[in-house]
């Protein structure tokens, strides 16, 4: 070998680094691997908190989902966690505690209950669901009783209510001689075991469409409810016959309650139906046009010593609340409410009556009381608080006629004279609503007539005696209650009057409760 390659060699030599990179390989490989561990470590932590989180959602909506009462609901989701799935970690026993029943609001902020074991008012569940992590580096540095993975899930229902108090039989009778040339002998039939039915949603957007306000993709049932639609469209549609007559324009809001929600959804859009009475459509649109038209007269025939001209007023019209929110504070059915104008009622020439009577004054509130979409049979649904029902209220005032010294007074109070006015709480059951059973409210109590009858006798001599001062009128007064007890010379007409007003059908005020639905959905 020459100098020249030998030196050439020397230098290649001299310059390989094949040795120090198997020194340095060496060196970081721990570190290499380490470094991989860690990064399959955070991916299958990432993967275990999906897997968490998604057995608390299930959980949590299975929960909601059996909300009948509250271990029933608690086991659901204590079984729906501890069920095996693919997931190899399996996930740690659900304790009690992490089972928690409150309240969500429209805002989305859970308030726990104080009582975990009743579900009363409650609308939501929240789940903590947990599980041990497991890596394939850090345990060897983390001791696995130490690490824990917890996640939360908060499950809701929107349950909506359906309900409405209706005086079908007093309504029939007022309204009869209206309505039949307009809808025809059919009218009578309307009141017959609740009558016929039909369907909510569905009748809104027939209306829209008769009225020519449809605009597909467009019109929501808001807009059909503010609209002013004659009332022959409306009762022509809920009743399935032609109606030629023009009534007069109504709103339907005036009738029909909705929330804002539901005022904004478009027609067509997937709602769940609500069955309507068929007469509460037809005599609510007959009381708001009553409202607005206060002419209507009723005759009553109360003796020949007397007589008496009668108005009914309809003073506040009925509604009807679909699909309304438990605590909606404006979620109120009502029936109408009537009051007969009793003007001019003259006993034997001597005294001139006028009195004013409320009749069928009815109101329902639906409270946030109750688990709507509980199926347990005793378990409240529906609680309505108050219900206020002013069976009747009598106010009279009384004049002395052809004498000189004859004034007018009020023998009643501010208040009137009240029978029997309800304010309480009533409750439905889900075996009441399975049933299709009603709540009435009436004047029904046995000895009711008798006791209004001698009453206004015993009112009607009084008046005579306040009416006349001094002397003359407790004088009169004797006479006439004298005269009452061998003749009736008051309490003939009285008795009249009483029968004239019982053929106006007071009935009972029933409350019916409709439909509820329940839709479970997490919360944001």
């Amino acid at each position: 070998m020459s100098g020249r390659a030998l030196r050439a060699r020397l230098r290649v030599l001299a310059h390989r680094e094949d040795g120090g990179l198997s020194v340095f390989v060496m060196v970081m490989m721990p570190a290499i691997i380490i470094a991989l561990g860690l990064a399959i470590d955070l991916t299958s932590l990432n993967a275990q908190k999906r897997h968490v989180q998604a057995k608390a959602d299930l959980a949590a909506l299975t929960a909601i989902r059996n909300f009948d009462t509250a271990p029933i609901s608690r086991r659901a989701a204590q079984d729906t966690n501890a069920r095996p799935g693919r997931w190899p970690f399996p996930m740690l026993p659900l304790p009690d505690g992490h089972v928690v029943f409150g309240h969500l609001s429209p805002d989305h902020h859970f308030a726990p209950a104080s009582d975990q074991w009743r579900l009363d008012g409650m609308n939501a569940v929240r789940v903590t669901a947990r599980a041990r992590p497991h890596f394939f580096v850090l345990n060897a540095f983390l001791p696995e009783e130490e690490l824990m993975i917890a996640r939360a899930a908060t499950a809701a229902l929107k349950p909506r209510v359906s309900f409405a108090l209706s005086n079908c039989l007093l309504s029939l009778n007022l309204f009869r001689d209206m309505l039949r040339p307009v809808l025809g002998a059919s009218l009578d039939t309307l009141c017959s075991g609740h009558g016929l039915r039909l369907r909510g949603f569905e009748f809104l957007g027939l209306v829209a469409a008769e009225a020519d306000i449809l605009q597909p993709g467009h019109t929501t049932y808001g807009d059909v409810l503010d609209a002013q639609i004659d009332a022959s469209t409306i009762m022509g549609t809920a009743t399935g016959r032609t109606v030629s007559n023009l009534l007069g324009d109504i709103r339907l809001g005036d009738l029909i309650y909705l929330d804002e929600a539901l005022r904004r959804t478009v027609i067509g859009s997937p709602i769940h139906e609500v069955e309507l009475s068929v007469a509460d459509i037809v005599f609510g649109s007959a009381e708001i046009l009553g409202a607005r038209v206060v002419d209507l007269g009723v005759n009553l025939d109360i003796g020949a010593l007397a007589g008496a001209d009668v108005l009914v007023q309809v003073s506040d019209p009925r509604q009807i609340v679909l699909s309304a929110v438990p605590g909606d504070p404006n979620a109120v059915a009502r029936t109408s409410q009537i009051r007969l104008h009793i003007t001019g009622v003259r006993l034997a020439g001597l005294v001139e009556l006028n009195l004013i009577i409320d009749v069928a004054n009815a109101a329902a509130r639906l409270s946030d009381g109750g688990n709507a979409c509980s199926e347990s049979a005793s378990q409240p649904v529906a609680v309505f608080s108050p219900v206020e029902a002013d069976l009747l209220q009598v106010s009279i005032s009384a004049r002395a006629l052809g004498l000189s010294l004859g004034g007018s007074t009020d023998h009643m109070d501010s208040e009137g004279y009240r029978y029997e006015p309800v304010s309480r709480s009533v409750s439905f059951t889900y075996g009441d609503y399975a049933q299709g059973r009603s709540k009435t409210f009436g004047p029904t109590t046995p000895g009711l007539t008798a006791s209004l009858r001698q009453d206004l006798r015993h009112l009607l001599v009084d008046i005579i005696a306040d009416v006349l001062p001094g002397p003359v009128g407790g004088l009169l007064g004797n006479v006439l209650g004298g005269l009452d007890r061998v003749v009736g010379l008051v309490g003939g007409p009285v008795d009249a009057l009483l029968i004239g007003l019982l053929d106006l059908k007071l009935a009972e005020a029933q409350l019916d409760l409709l439909k509820i639905d329940c839709s479970a959905r997490l919360a944001l």
